[in-house]
């Protein structure tokens, strides 16, 4: 059995200042039992120590403070008492930890477990899962400090990275501590959408790039012209790690025979690689295609042809409902949460989101 909780009536009850020493005394033994076995609850029988060596959890370092003289201190002993551990105003649940990022604490940033010390936190890096967002800001190291753990919270974002609402919030490997955003699709992955669509050959009949973020009934259509290539179109996209692959939400409208081409541009060789093809079909379908390497990111750009490159039919179409790379998002230590709020991006910019560490 673990050490109950400390019964304790509610302040909307208490009416009297023997109710509050009453539930003051509740308060203090229940910390004192804490503080015996260092903050972990392993029974009711409490050992004489908590068997960690020179180890000391928040509950042994604080204070417990003498009785209070009338109600208003008593509310705010209690909320000292229970300093491990607090909800913020913006509505998020924080523990009491050690900073022990190397520095004084950065808002938003995200942490896991120290290495090297106990009842402390790190900035968190692809070694090991994300566990909190720094809630305190300016706190040296080697300090208290408050990281969030779950509901709202602040986190920050890559420098001019923009956010919109509902985006999936990641780690950002080539900044720790930071978050990048990737839209998020309705299977829990992330994809990273095109910004930019230039219609080379062919004739662009309807739909804009924006038709491309969203499965829904806006689609782009492009006409095949009597001409070679069909028709060519560029998609470009931002990007903030190596995708896992790129997936397709749409079908050609033509005939067996006539080839379509999806392909990826090559920094490296400053040539087109085939990903796969679109074969011709009557109704929209998802299609994934793998291959994707670190020789087809630029910094932070990629390239997408569709090429139809054999002679077009003027009554042939392509239909594009949604496209993009989908995020290398599997891996636990990478998800943070979801943004609650759209912001422009800039310089240390923080964004509300809704924190899940799973």
């Amino acid at each position: 059995m673990s050490i109950n909780p400390p019964n304790l009536k509610s302040l909307s009850v208490i009416s009297s200042l023997k109710d509050a020493i009453k539930n003051l005394e509740e308060i203090r033994t229940w910390f004192a039992r804490m503080a015996k076995v260092g903050g972990v609850a392993s029974g009711n029988d409490i050992p004489e120590s908590s068997g960690s060596g020179t180890s000391t959890s928040v509950f042994q370092r604080a204070t417990i403070p003498a009785p209070p003289q009338n109600l208003s201190e008593y509310r705010k002993l209690t909320n000292e008492v229970f300093s491990a551990c607090r909800f913020t105003p913006e509505g998020g649940f924080a523990t009491l930890l050690i900073n022990k990022t190397g520095a004084s604490s950065i808002k938003g940033t995200a942490v896991c477990p120290s290495e090297t010390d106990d009842f402390a936190v790190q900035v968190q890096d692809a070694g090991f899962d994300s566990m909190g967002i720094v809630y305190d800001d300016a706190v040296a190291d080697g300090e208290n400090i408050y990281v969030v753990t779950t509901g709202p919270a602040d986190v920050l974002i890559r420098d001019n990275v923009a956010v919109n609402r509902r985006d999936l919030l990641v780690a950002d490997v080539q900044n720790p501590g930071r978050a990048i955003p990737i839209p998020r699709l309705e299977d829990g992955s992330g994809l990273w959408v095109p910004y930019q669509m230039t219609v080379n050959a062919g004739v662009l009949d309807s739909g804009t790039v924006e038709a491309l973020i969203d499965e829904d009934s806006d689609v782009v259509q492009i006409d095949e012209e009597m001409a070679t290539p069909g028709f060519q179109v560029d998609f470009d996209f931002t990007v903030y790690e190596i995708p896992v692959s790129f997936r397709i939400h749409g079908y050609y409208a033509g005939i067996l025979g006539h080839t379509v081409n999806v392909d990826i541009y090559n920094y490296n060789t400053a040539s087109w690689d085939n990903l796969g093809t679109l074969p011709d079909d009557t109704a929209e379908q998802e299609y994934t295609f793998s291959g994707v390497t670190a020789d087809h990111v630029d910094g932070e750009s990629m390239q997408v042809r569709i090429d139809h490159v054999s002679p077009g039919n003027a009554t042939h179409n392509l239909f594009l409902n949604r496209m993009g790379f989908l995020g290398n998002v599997s891996t636990h230590f990478m998800e943070y949460g979801h943004a609650l709020e759209s912001k422009a991006g800039g310089t240390d910019v923080l964004v509300r989101a809704a924190i899940h560490f799973n």
